[in-house]
């Protein structure tokens, strides 16, 4: 009976240990770098959002390797060189590339064993970043990809103040028409019959975008569409002046490629937000299948979250235009008085 007992006790132990571990996996250690063209708020807020969602995956334990920021004023050739190096590296397993140039940077690289996720990119399509947005068709490189959103802008913004001339503003560099939406704002003018008024600056500098400003209202622009130029940073300076120039002199209505902030801080609208958190959460998302072995051509890029609106009452009193009633109780950010806006 002992004997039985025994056996029966030895073949309960075996099958407690097929059916529970003892020793729980350990996760997959993920070194990861990250490479820009220079500083802009939007890379560094979604790239901290970004590290803040993947830490809440238990299974991998990522290390931040290093960050490389080249500066607006340095060659291309450098940002180049750089991703190449990078490219090159075997103690990596990830590389984030935060916007158009260093993501195109990154493509160009010869080596392309590491994974590299874009983020922060005007527009992945254009840009030649990925093939459909459904389909990256680069071996190592993918991103998130809203489809139209700066169609939509331009659209909605054209609804709301119906002007006949819209003035567009970039700069003289490689990117500065992309960046600018050029080729789907000359689309959207197509379709919904208006004119554009644009003007190519020397460089990014207050002085720059200030001429700028005034050689679009003297040649006809009746509203401005504000893109990610460095005179508009609110995080590297105080553009009051400039907003106030657009809207006390210029009377331009504005709309904020860049959202919420901007409105808050003077432009008459844009889309209420970059909706930085969720997008953390879905880079990370991408990170996370990669890193687990999913092919890059089976993760999906699109993004189908649905913009909103927000709108500077103060402003629009300033450049006499009366917001449509149905704007007002559809809008999900609505400023009464304008400020500086934070970045915090």
């Amino acid at each position: 009976m002992n004997r039985i007992l025994l056996k029966l006790i030895i073949a309960s132990l075996f099958l407690l240990a097929g059916t529970q571990p003892l020793i729980a996996a350990s996760p997959t250690h993920v070194r990861i770098a990250y490479i820009e063209g220079g500083p802009f708020w939007l890379y560094d807020r979604t790239y901290t959002a970004f590290k803040k969602a993947l830490s809440t995956y238990t299974d991998i334990k990522p290390t931040y390797v290093e960050k490389f920021s080249i500066g607006w004023d340095s060659s291309p050739e450098i940002l180049k060189k750089t991703a190449q190096t990078i490219s090159e590296r075997e103690d990596l397993d990830l590389i984030i590339a935060a916007g158009t140039a260093a993501s195109k940077a990154m493509q160009s690289a010869t080596n392309k064993r590491v994974p590299v996720i874009g983020i922060g990119i005007a527009d992945p399509i254009a840009a030649n970043l990925v093939r459909t947005n459904n389909e990256s068709g680069a071996p190592n490189f993918i991103c998130r990809i809203t489809p139209d959103r700066w169609k939509n802008m331009y659209r909605v913004f054209y609804d709301v103040v119906r002007f006949k001339h819209l003035g567009l503003m970039y700069s003289k560099d490689e990117y500065g028409k992309l960046y600018a939406a050029v080729s789907d704002a000359e689309q959207v003018a197509k379709e919904l019959g208006f004119s554009l008024v644009i003007k190519e600056i020397d460089d990014e500098s207050t002085e720059s975008c200030t001429e700028g400003l005034k050689w679009l209202s003297e040649n006809g622009a009746d509203a401005f569409f504000m893109g990610p130029l460095l005179c508009f940073d609110w995080s590297l300076q105080d553009i009051t002046p400039t907003m106030n120039y657009i809207n006390n002199e210029l009377k331009l209505p504005t709309f904020a490629r860049d959202g919420s902030a901007f409105v808050q801080g003077g432009a008459l609208m844009g889309f209420a937000s970059w909706n930085i958190d969720p997008i953390g959460r879905r880079i990370a998302s991408m990170a996370h299948q990669v890193v687990k072995g999913k092919p890059i051509n089976q993760i999906a890029l699109r993004d189908t979250t649905e913009p909103t609106i927000a709108v500077n009452l103060e402003t629009a009193l300033k450049v006499d235009i009366d917001l449509p009633l149905d704007l007002l109780i559809v809008a999900d950010e609505i400023y009464e008085t304008t400020s500086t806006p934070s970045f915090n």
